[in-house]
Formats: structure tokens, C-alpha cells, sequence
């Protein structure tokens, strides 16, 4: 390993401190002991394990390189020292004296041949040596070599036997991950749900979105330990480490405990996630949902649109959750509207509009009466109906009157006489009846006798034209003929008789003209009075030899007998 590849394995460059490159590898390290405590079989160990000592070589090697540059007392020489000369320091000079010189260049000769042959000795016996270790160490290799594959095919057996007692406990390890991971997912999704709500939502969507989040949190927690407390990844572990020291028995032992009922353990995460999350978001959304609704109702009752608010609230009625306080509101909602809808009800019955206060009354039916309100609405109709009969007998008694049958007009009035809604002014109706039948009785007797009178008169009884001209006439004009005016069909029917004063003038041309009506008894004999005069024909007056005009006056009498 290279200094390169170590800086790739810490993940690290040369920028960094000291203190910054060992939190770096201690991270490291507890991140790998994490996971070996986690592994639940062999081979993801020993790949932990080797990354252990590739990471430990790493560090020993990125920070040797920065002890070279730091203190030199590790660097290695770059050569080794000089040699001494033969015989010490302390060697005599050689002297110039040439007998001398040839002894000691024996002693020297021989001295080199000695150390010569005890090189050779020396290197002889360092490789005999070596010879012997190097076979040593082969014959070693080779039965560490065949100890290794006996411990292989030792631990592959025991793998191949422990597959089976490790398939449930990896089965309900797998399901019991796949939980975890599903409530992490959703959590996550909450979490981004919520941040998006914080940036672009509003106010009533980040609440709800921080509930939801904060609910699930609560869940996951729970979840978390729950699943540690029957989670089967450390029998799975140990039974690994057992037969990582050939303990076969003892690891077979570690996947004979019993395994948590997966069916059981599920229905008690579901319950408690309906406890915890499900059943509570539930609640808080059907009261912020009720919340806007009552905000709804109330901007409604402002303007008394009691219909709007109500319509608000009554799909709360028999919700879970908010189904009081709905009934609460709605019953305050019902008797404000009964409230106002009596007072304009009785506000059009005194104003004599029965058909709006019916309206308004027959609104109310079917709806839920407020306390103290019913015997609001039953006086209420009760004087409507009054009203309505009243009306209905007046209409009818006034019917009569036109045909003077005084007495069954009475009668359509005189039930009412006792009713306490009505009953004072169907009195004054029969009063007022009583004052029309005296009156009508004064008339009939002044035209009787205005009839008897008019009968004694020869002109009364053929309806003949009263001579009214001035006695200078030669000859006053004469009634040639005539037709009787219609009598009006009601009043015949009635047995009313009466008259119409008239007066008129007779053209050269024999036909009335200017026609006045002076009086009558009733407007209604005018018109037919006028209409029959205007078709009779005269004899005009005459003066020396010449007709000339000349007015007259009459009164035309109307007698049903």
C-alpha cells in the first residue's frame, strides 16, 4: 500500500491537521465496529475485519510520512560510516626503518586471510542456516496450509448444517427489517412533505403537515425499540462468532431459542400504530377540519345566513371525534333561525302579508324546534290561520253584501266572533254589516216611496217623458218609441230598485242630445239609463210652422218586480 492509496482509504488529503486526520480515522473505526457488531455472518466479518487492518496500515502510513517531514530523528541514513583502519587508533606509525616494514606487512597479510576465512565461515553458517529456517518455515507453511483447509472444510460443514436453524431466524430478520424500512420511508416522506408545507404552504397545511411528522416520530421511536426487544439479528450474530472459533455446538445452541411469532408481533405494531399515529391524526384532522367549518358558520351568521351555516356544520353532525361540539353548534344555529324566522312571520301577519308569513312558517316544518320555541310557532299558526279565515269569511260576507243578503253575510263572521286573534274585528265587520243593512233598508223605503209617488203620476208608470217644455210651443215635442234600459243583472238578482234623474235635449232630428244625469239612486242604473235614451226616437216641438229643439226632464225608474 502506497501513501496515495492510504490517503484514498481515510477518505483524508495532505491539507489536513494532525487532530483533524485522527478524528477522521477514529470515525472510521467506529463506523466498521458498528457494522462487525451488526454482521450476521461470517464472511461480512472477515471483510470488517480486513478493513480494520487496512485502515490501522493507512494511518500508520500517511502519518509516517509526515514524522519524516516533522522530526528528523526518524529518517533513515543515507549512507553508513566510514571504517576504521586496522589496528585501532592507537596504532604506532610506521616507522621509516626498512627492516620493519616487511614484518608488518606479513602480520597484515596474515591478519587479512584470517578475517577472510572467518568471513567465509560466517557467511557458510549464515546460509546453512537459512536453509534450514527456509525448509522450516516451507514444512510450516504447508501445515498451516492443510490446518487452514481442514478449519475451511470443518467450518463449511458446519455452515452447510447450520443453514437450516438459520433460515427462520434470516426469514423474520428480513420481514422484521422490511418494517423498519417502510415506517423510515414514510417518515422521510413526512419530513419532506413538511418542509415543502414550511415554503409554500398554508398556515393550516404546515399544522397539519408538523403533526403528522411529529406523530410519526413518536411511532418510529417506538417501533425502533420494539423491534430491538424481539429482534433475532444477535442470535444470528453470536451463532456466526461461535463457529468463527469452531464452537459448532455452542452456535448450533444460538438458533435453538424460539422464534417471536412474526403474526402476533405485526397485529401488536399495527394496534400501536393506530394508537399512536393513525387514531390521533384522525382526531386533530376532523377538528381542524370542524374548526374551518365553524368559521364558515360564523362569517354566515354575521350576514344571518342561517341556512349557509348550517349547511356547514351538518356534515359533522355524527362525526368521530367532533359530533358534540357539532350538535352543540347546530342546535344554536336551529334556534336563531326560529328566532328570526318567527319575528318576520309575525312581522308579515301584521302587516297583513299571509301568504310571505305561510311561507316562512312552513319553512320551519321538519326542522328540529329549539326549547321554548314550539309554543312560539303553534300561537303563531294558530293566528295566521285566524287571519286566513278572517279574510276568507270578510271576502265571502262581502259577496253577499253586493247581493243584500245582510243576514248569511253575517253568518261567515259570526264564528269568529270568539276567536282571541280575530275575533274584535270579525265584530266590527258584523257592526259594519248591520250599519249597511240599516242604511240599505232607509233606501229601499225612500225608492218605495218615491216609486209610490211616481205611480200616482201618469208618466211614472209608462216610463213616459215628462213634459217640461214652455207652453209657447205650438206643439211640444211627443215620444215616438222607446226602449226599457238593461237592468243590471246582479242588482235584479239582488231585488234592488232605484232611479236615474236625467234631463236631455230633443233635436230638430227627433233624437236626444246633451243627456245629463242629474241623479241616482245607484251609480250602476247611469250607464244602462243614459244607453236607453239615447235610442229613443220624438215628434221635435214646433213653432210657427217650424221645428225647433226643446230640453226636457225625466227620471227613469228601475223596479225588478
Amino acid at each position: 500500500m502506497n501513501l496515495e492509496d492510504s490517503y484514498r482509504i481515510l477518505g483524508i488529503d495532505s491539507s489536513l491537521t494532525e487532530e483533524e486526520r485522527f478524528r477522521a480515522y477514529e470515525d472510521l473505526r467506529e463506523r466498521l465496529k458498528a457494522k462487525l457488531a451488526k454482521a450476521p455472518t461470517s464472511g461480512l466479518k472477515d471483510k470488517y475485519s480486513k478493513a480494520f487492518k487496512q485502515l490501522d496500515e493507512a494511518i500508520e502510513i500517511v502519518e509516517s510520512s509526515f514524522d519524516e517531514k516533522e522530526l528528523p530523528l526518524f529518517k533513515v541514513a543515507a549512507s553508513a560510516p566510514d571504517s576504521l583502519p586496522i589496528g585501532g587508533e592507537d596504532s604506532i606509525p610506521v616507522s621509516a626503518d626498512a627492516e620493519e616494514r616487511p614484518k608488518r606487512s606479513g602480520l597484515l597479510w596474515i591478519g587479512f586471510g584470517v578475517l577472510i576465512v572467518a568471513g567465509i565461515v560466517i557467511v557458510s553458517s549464515i546460509a546453512w542456516h537459512r536453509h534450514v529456517e527456509s525448509d522450516a518455515q516451507r514444512v510450516a507453511a504447508v501445515a498451516l496450509e492443510r490446518a487452514r483447509e481442514v478449519e475451511k472444510a470443518e467450518l463449511a460443514s458446519a455452515q452447510q448444517e447450520l443453514n437450516p436453524l438459520k433460515k427462520p431466524y434470516e426469514l423474520f430478520s428480513k420481514k422484521w427489517d422490511t418494517i423498519l424500512e417502510n415506517a423510515t420511508a414514510r417518515n422521510s416522506e413526512l419530513e419532506t412533505a413538511r418542509r415543502v408545507a414550511k415554503r409554500e404552504g398554508t398556515q393550516g397545511e404546515q399544522v397539519v403537515s408538523n403533526f403528522r411528522f411529529e406523530k410519526h416520530s413518536e411511532y418510529i421511536h417506538w417501533l425502533k425499540a420494539y423491534l430491538d426487544r424481539y429482534s433475532v439479528a444477535e442470535a444470528l450474530s453470536t451463532a456466526e462468532d461461535f463457529l468463527a472459533e469452531g464452537k459448532f455446538g455452542a452456535a448450533k445452541s444460538a438458533l435453538e431459542s424460539p422464534i417471536p411469532d412474526f403474526d402476533k408481533l405485526q397485529v401488536t405494531i399495527e394496534k400501536t400504530k393506530q394508537e399512536k399515529y393513525e387514531l390521533p391524526l384522525k382526531e386533530f384532522l376532523a377538528k381542524q377540519d370542524f374548526k374551518r367549518a365553524l368559521e364558515i358558520s360564523e362569517k354566515a351568521l354575521s350576514r344571518l345566513d342561517f341556512v349557509t351555516g348550517i349547511e356547514a356544520l351538518k356534515p359533522y353532525e355524527n362525526r368521530e371525534y367532533v359530533k358534540n361540539e357539532a350538535k352543540e353548534e347546530l342546535e344554536k344555529l336551529y334556534r336563531l333561525k326560529h328566532e328570526d324566522t318567527l319575528k318576520r312571520a309575525q312581522h308579515a301577519v301584521e302587516i297583513g302579508e299571509f301568504p310571505l308569513a305561510r311561507s316562512l312558517l312552513d319553512a320551519l316544518e321538519g326542522e328540529p324546534v329549539a326549547n321554548g320555541l314550539k309554543q312560539e310557532q303553534l300561537e303563531l299558526v294558530e293566528r295566521l290561520n285566524a287571519e286566513y279565515a278572517l279574510e276568507e269569511a270578510t271576502l265571502a260576507s262581502r259577496q253577499f253584501l253586493e247581493q243584500n243578503a245582510f243576514e248569511k253575510a253575517r253568518e261567515q263572521l259570526v264564528y269568529l266572533m270568539e276567536n282571541s286573534h280575530v275575533g274584535e274585528r270579525a265584530g266590527r265587520e258584523i257592526k259594519e254589516i248591520e250599519t249597511l243593512e240599516a242604511a240599505w233598508q232607509l233606501e229601499q223605503d225612500a225608492i218605495k216611496r218615491e216609486t209610490d209617488l211616481a205611480k200616482l203620476k201618469e208618466n211614472a208608470l209608462t216610463n213616459e217623458a215628462e213634459d217640461s217644455t214652455p207652453s209657447d210651443f205650438d206643439r211640444p215635442p211627443r215620444l215616438l218609441s222607446k226602449s226599457d234600459p238593461v237592468y243590471p243583472d246582479l242588482l235584479r238578482r239582488s231585488g234592488v230598485s232605484g232611479y236615474v234623474e236625467m234631463e236631455w235635449q230633443i233635436g230638430v232630428d227627433g233624437r236626444a242630445k246633451d243627456i245629463n244625469v242629474l241623479s241616482s239612486s245607484r251609480y250602476e242604473f247611469e250607464i244602462p239609463a243614459v244607453e236607453a235614451v239615447k235610442r229613443w226616437r220624438f215628434k221635435p216641438a214646433e213653432k210657427d210652422g217650424n221645428t225647433v229643439a226643446a230640453k226636457v226632464r225625466q227620471r227613469l225608474l228601475f223596479n225588478p218586480k
